[in-house]
């Protein structure tokens, strides 16, 4: 509710014009129709694995039907932030019934929906052998993380939490570590890839989880935005950055 009431200071500040989208994000990743107008739907991704080519193509052809100015979709805006404040107590004793079972956690489809977002930037054709879009006017990702990527590709180890995992998924620390360096290529590449839209990353990781900045810093280096960490989604200086 807390990172409800932050998301929608932020839109109350953004000029009608401005598009904007909502990717969310677990197991699955759903990204909203912003532009249908009508009852507010989703697409439901897996996030267990890539995209296919097939699947990135029918983003982009249909990039309306998610991404939209303010002014168009102000409504489905504000129902959405309403669905999300409703659902947030749900989710959160969710969290807490499943403690008595260590081995379901949060699962966080992060890399996934972090490859759709910069799908949904990519309103038009790159221009041959200068490396950049024309007439892109690039933008900005904004990501909330209540917990370290884990789910599908992009995700890592937890070192405070390694034993664990190996006991649970019957895997060495060599495989643990093999698993990191791929994160680490997974968002040097999607880094890169938003360098060439002119989209920077913004992202926010909340919690006390250990969130590996040496792996997410990729997203950033290459392209600009940063990376800030909070103990909790109240904290002002979210909506401030």
């Amino acid at each position: 509710q807390d990172l409800v009431k932050q998301i929608h200071t932020v839109v109350d500040r953004l000029s009608p014009e401005s598009k904007i989208a909502f990717v969310c994000f677990s197991n699955v990743v759903s990204v909203y129709e912003l532009g249908v107008k009508g009852i507010l739907g989703a697409e439901v991704f897996r996030a267990s694995e890539a995209l296919t080519s097939e699947q990135l193509s029918s983003i982009h052809q249909h990039v309306s039907r998610y991404v939209s100015p303010i002014k168009n979709c102000i409504h489905s805006v504000k129902q959405l932030l309403e669905y999300l404040a409703q659902t947030a107590p749900v989710l959160k004793e969710s969290r807490k019934n499943r403690k008595a079972s260590k081995s379901k956690a949060t699962q966080r489809g992060f890399g996934v929906a972090t490859t759709i977002a910069l799908e949904l930037m990519r309103e038009d054709m790159p221009i041959e052998g200068s490396g950049r879009s024309e007439g892109s006017s690039g933008g900005q990702i904004f990501s909330f993380l209540g917990g370290a990527p884990n789910f599908g590709p992009g995700s890592f180890s937890d070192p405070t939490n390694i034993q664990q995992q190996v006991s649970q998924q019957q895997k060495q620390p060599q495989q643990l570590e093999f698993r990191d360096e791929q994160a680490r290529s997974f968002y040097k590449d999607l880094g890169q890839q938003a360098m060439v839209h002119n989209v920077n990353f913004q992202l926010f990781c909340v919690g006390g989880s250990s969130f590996r900045v040496k792996i997410l810093q990729h997203l950033v280096l290459s392209n600009g935005g940063g990376i800030f960490l909070y103990e909790s989604f109240d904290e002002q200086g979210i909506s401030a950055n």
